[in-house]
Formats: C-alpha cells, structure tokens, sequence
C-alpha cells in the first residue's frame, strides 16, 4: 500500500513538472497563466509534502542554468543581456548583446602546446570617463591591439577585394591609398623606449611640395620636391650612378644643364665625402711636374658652335650659341680628358672634361708669366744699354763742338 501511495505521489510530481514547463512555454508566448489558479489547483490536489517539493522546483527554476549537450539551432534573433525585454524589437540584427559593459569573450581551454590565448571583443571601456570604442583585447598578454574610437571618420580604414587598404577613401588604387583634405602623410615616430634617441620624421604632400620634415630638428624640411619637377630630376642607376636631370647616369655624378651637354659634370670615383676631386699626396704616384703647357694650348682649337637640334631633336640640346672644343679633336692631344657616352634614346657621344684642362691652364698661364719676366729682364737691359748710348752720343756731340770753337 505505502508503496503504491509514494508511485502516485512522484506520478503527480511528474505531472506538476509537466504542467510547469507548459506554462513556461506559454509565457513566452505571450499567455500568462494566472498563478493564483495554479496554486489552488496544486493545494487541492496534492498532500503538503508534495506541494512543498514542486513549489521548490518552481521557485529554482528562474535561476537555473541550462545545459544543452546537443547542437542548439535558434531560427529567429537572440537577444543577451540583463536589458533584453520582452518583444525586443531586432530590426535586421541576428545577435544582440544589451546592458552596460558589453563585451564578447574568447575563452581558449587548450593545453600543452596548443595555442590557447584568451581575446575578448569590447565595445566602450567599463570606466567612468573612459574612451568610447570598438576594441579587440588580447586578454592573456594585458594589450589592446586594435581599436576603433567612436566619431572616426567613414572609411578611415577600407580594404578592399584585391587587398588594397585605403586611409580615407573607399577605393584605394595602390597597396596603401591615403586621402584626406589637407596634406596627407606619414609620421615615423622613434621613442625613447628602445633606449635610442627619440627622433620623429614626417613624409608627406600638398600642392606645395611633397617633402620630408624634420619634426625633432626644428620642422626642417631637408628634402623637397615641387609639383611638375621633370622625370629624372634624381635618377640613381643599379650601378650607384647619380644623375641629375638626366636617367641612366653613365658616371659616379652626371649632371645635365638647360640641354643635353651644357652643364655637364662627369666626376669619376670620388672617395672622400665632401671633396669633389682627391688630391692628397699620400693617395698619388708617379708625381711629376707638368710641362710644355703651352704648348698643348697651341693644339686646342676653340669654337663656336650651334648644335644639330633638327637632326637630334630628342637629345635636348640647347638653341643658344655655344662656346668650346670639338671632342675629337681634343682626343688627339689630350685622350684622357674625352669620354665616350649613352643617352637613353641610344645615341652615342663624346663628352669633354673641361674640368680636367684647368691645371694645364694654370700651368701655361705660369709658362708664359715666366716668359713675360724673361722678356721684362731683357727689355731692363736694353733700357739701361740705350741711356749708355744716349750719355756717350752727347758726350760726343759736346766734344764736337769744342772743336769747332777752337778753329774760331
């Protein structure tokens, strides 16, 4: 009998249970079941012990965590949070998470080798005052990555489907395309946290200019280019040429003037910073006095001169009358002074090293300041031969005279 009585009364638990979970189902549906009724249903129906035991499970039912060993499918919107209200209105999202300090964990249980850093996904930091932002955390290593401060401008950040990352813009033409109202650039910021001395640069552009700023030093702008500057105003060949105004630099420095020759400067295999041609004792041989100056001069034959513009007309030359020597015929007395040279377009020239003539200058202006010393030495005693000539022609004309006084 006892145990008949205890089968009924966990029979009529069960029900309750049953009953419970219905009306739960009910009440998120919107139907409220009246509590008052289920009670008076309970009382009358059941002893006090078995009253006692389901009222328990409803009152511990609210605070329940539910587990669910299975795949969970939700085909609607899910709201999270302690500020989740009934008929929470979704509009288009899936997923929402709805109180104060919301935040998004990433919680790795991996062991032994596996990676098992912890992240967490933040919107707005938890202090009063605190930044308002999109933030990912790396919560094992204490750093902050990546944020997001809230009043950014649209597409501050903007990568596209080839990978281009855009700084302002939504279409980004190269690997990184930065736009913005007014001189967009990049600072390049060394703090003193490395232990080296702090130093800022900025590289940027504008209508001005695109330069480099020396922020630390005083904003100076030790580098500057203007808008329109033509196509190899710098050109730096593989081989470490340099040139100027000119590509495909054939010597250490090539500078080009208002055409393709004038201004020229060949400068070969300068060692020392600053110097424009070595001349220190100790790096030469073979030192020998320069003579017969004056002698090559006699063999240089200087010219004016128009140069060929209508047969060369990509060659840059210059309209304006020229003053100089002929390279071949410089060749012929001085080699080492020619060059010979490529301009991009394939043609082939000489070139002359003006520079290379100043010391056979110097030296046959010297040559002929010796002449000119030698002829004044003569002239002085030619001088001095003639008032010799001069006393004795009138001593002689005053004896004459004597003479003819005599006879009177």
């Amino acid at each position: 009998m006892k145990i008949k009585l205890k089968l009924q009364k966990y029979l009529c638990l069960f029900g309750i249970i049953l009953l419970s979970m219905d009306g739960f189902s009910q009440t998120k549906k919107n139907v409220t079941i009246p509590p008052k009724q289920t009670e008076t249903l309970l009382k009358s129906t059941l002893d006090k012990s078995i009253y006692r035991d389901v009222q328990k499970i409803l009152n511990e039912k609210s605070v329940m965590d539910q587990v669910i060993p299975d795949d969970l499918i939700v085909q609607g919107s899910g709201c999270f949070g302690f500020d989740c209200v009934d008929n929470e209105s979704f509009s288009f999202d899936t997923i929402r998470l709805k109180e104060n300090n919301t935040r998004f964990a990433f919680d790795d249980t991996s062991v032994g080798t596996f990676p098992a850093n912890d992240w967490q996904i933040e919107a707005n930091e938890s202090a009063s005052g605190g930044k308002n932002a999109f933030s990912i955390l790396d919560i094992t290593g204490s750093k902050t990555p990546f944020r997001i401060e809230a009043g950014a401008r649209t597409n501050a950040l903007y990568v596209s489907s080839g990978g281009k990352i855009g700084i302002g813009t939504n279409t980004p033409v190269m690997d990184v395309n930065i736009s913005t109202g007014d001189t967009p650039g990049v600072r390049l910021e060394q703090n003193a946290s490395g232990g080296f001395t702090a130093q800022t640069w900025d590289m940027a552009g504008n209508e001005a200019n695109f330069f480099i700023r020396d922020v630390t030093g005083g904003s100076r702008l030790p580098f500057r280019i203007r808008p329109g500057a033509p196509t190899s105003s710098i050109d730096i060949a593989a081989s470490g040429n340099v040139g100027i105004g000119i590509a495909s630099p054939t010597v250490k420095l090539h500078v080009m003037g208002d055409g393709f020759f004038s201004g020229s400067i060949y400068a070969t295999n300068a060692i020392l910073p600053g110097a424009s041609s070595p001349s220190d004792r100790n790096l030469k041989k073979n030192i020998q006095n320069l003579t017969g100056a004056t002698s090559i001069l006699k063999q240089l034959y200087p010219k004016t001169f128009l140069y060929d513009i209508e047969k060369y007309p990509n060659a840059g030359l210059p309209k304006k009358m020229q003053f100089g020597l002929i390279a071949q015929e410089l060749e012929d007395v001085l080699p080492n002074l020619v060059e010979n040279n490529t301009h991009p377009t394939g043609l082939t020239f000489k070139s002359v090293n003006y520079t290379g003539l100043i010391p056979i200058l110097i030296k046959a202006m010297q040559e002929q300041q010796t002449e000119i010393e030698s002829l004044k030495r003569k002239l002085g005693e030619y001088e001095s031969l003639n008032t010799r000539l001069s006393q004795l022609e009138a001593m002689l004309n005053n004896d004459e005279k004597l003479k003819q006084t005599d006879k009177k």
